[in-house]
């Protein structure tokens, strides 16, 4: 679509919307026909990527291949455009959802706010197992932290069990963590 406007993708991707509501309907009303329900869960996927790629575009998403200990593991950096920090001006200002999906911890989410030398994490992960892992290391964190000046000021859990929706941690509220949901990292 090289030369196409913001306007003119987003009619495509209105056009595209419509053909697949029509298809899934189609589906749907086909549902006992043999392969129909697969039809159907895929559609749902093209869907839930389509709405993933209007969600993104305002935020710069990058997918990395980690390699940790002979295992590619998939990785994804989603770094926020903030118009309400970069309209006054805020120097050092910064956020950046990462997401990894280890062999050991299952799916990592963390949510990286950085003020400054001041740095709060919210984490996202799958069991309240691997949360107390991580809180009995944070330790480890804030002293690799401070050997680059930086302090960690906060961090916080979301609990285990709810689904992993990337982008809604950004976007829920541009600084998620707050003060009934601070840990101080020191005590």
């Amino acid at each position: 679509m090289e030369g196409s406007t913001i306007r003119d993708i987003e009619n495509f991707m209105n056009a595209l919307r419509e053909v697949m509501a029509q298809a899934t309907a189609t589906a749907e009303s086909s549902r006992a026909e043999p392969g129909m329900p697969r039809v159907i869960s895929d559609l749902q996927t093209l869907a839930d990527y389509m709405d993933f790629s209007s969600q993104i575009r305002n935020h710069i998403y990058l997918q990395i291949p980690v390699s940790i200990d002979d295992h590619i593991l998939n990785s994804s950096l989603y770094i926020k455009k903030d118009k309400k920090s970069a309209n006054k001006n805020k120097k050092g200002y910064g956020s950046a959802l990462i997401a990894l999906d280890t062999m050991c911890l299952g799916h990592f989410e963390t949510y990286v706010i950085k003020e400054g030398n001041d740095i709060r994490c919210q984490f996202k992960l799958e069991s309240k197992e691997i949360e107390n892992l991580v809180r009995e290391n944070i330790h480890k964190l804030e002293a690799q932290l401070g050997e680059y000046k930086y302090v960690l000021e906060a961090f916080s859990f979301i609990p285990g069990g709810k689904s992993f929706t990337l982008l809604d941690t950004m976007e829920d509220s541009g600084a998620p963590i707050t003060s009934e949901t601070i840990f101080d990292a020191k005590a």
